[in-house]
C-alpha cells in the first residue's frame, strides 16, 4: 500500500466518522439538572499553608535554638537567608503531609459509604507509601538543618 492510498484512507474513515461523533455529544441540559456538586471534605488551603509555615518557624527555631541566638541569626545575612530557605522547605513538606493525610481521610470515608472499586485501595496504599515517605523527609530534614 502506498502513501497516497494510506492517505485515502484514514481521510475517508474521518469523514465517515465524524458524523457518528456528533450525533454521540451529551446534551447540556441533562448535565445541568446534576446541579452543583457538594465537596467532599472542607479545607482552608490557605490556613493550612499558613499554619504549616508556622509550624515550620518552630521547628527550624528549636532545632538550631541550642546553637544559635536570635542576634546571631540577626546580624548573619547567610544564617537569615539559610533559616527562611529550610522553613520555606519545612513549610513544602508539612503541606503536602497533610493534604495527603486528609486526601487519605476523605478516601476512606468514600469507601466507608460504598465506594469500594479496586483502584480506591490502589489509591489508598499510594497514599499510605507517600505519607511514610513524607515523615521520613521530615526527619531527614530536621537533622539535616541541625547539623549545618
Amino acid at each position: 500500500m502506498t502513501i497516497k492510498d494510506e492517505r485515502k484512507n484514514l481521510e475517508d474513515l474521518i469523514e465517515r466518522s465524524s458524523s457518528s461523533l456528533e450525533d454521540s455529544k451529551i446534551p447540556t441540559e441533562d448535565i445541568s439538572s446534576l446541579g452543583p456538586f457538594k465537596p467532599a471534605f472542607n479545607a482552608d488551603f490557605k490556613r493550612t499553608k499558613q499554619n504549616c509555615k508556622r509550624r515550620a518557624r518552630a521547628m527550624v527555631k528549636k532545632a538550631t535554638g541550642l546553637m544559635l541566638s536570635d542576634d546571631m541569626i540577626q546580624q548573619n545575612p547567610y544564617l537569615r537567608t539559610k533559616m527562611q530557605m529550610d522553613i520555606i522547605s519545612l513549610t513544602g513538606i508539612l503541606y503536602q503531609l497533610e493534604i495527603n493525610e486528609l486526601m487519605q481521610e476523605t478516601l476512606m470515608e468514600e469507601v466507608r459509604s460504598g465506594a469500594t472499586h479496586p483502584r480506591m485501595f490502589e489509591v489508598f496504599g499510594n497514599l499510605s507509601k507517600t505519607i511514610g515517605e513524607l515523615n521520613k523527609q521530615l526527619l531527614q530534614t530536621i537533622e539535616a538543618i541541625k547539623l549545618t
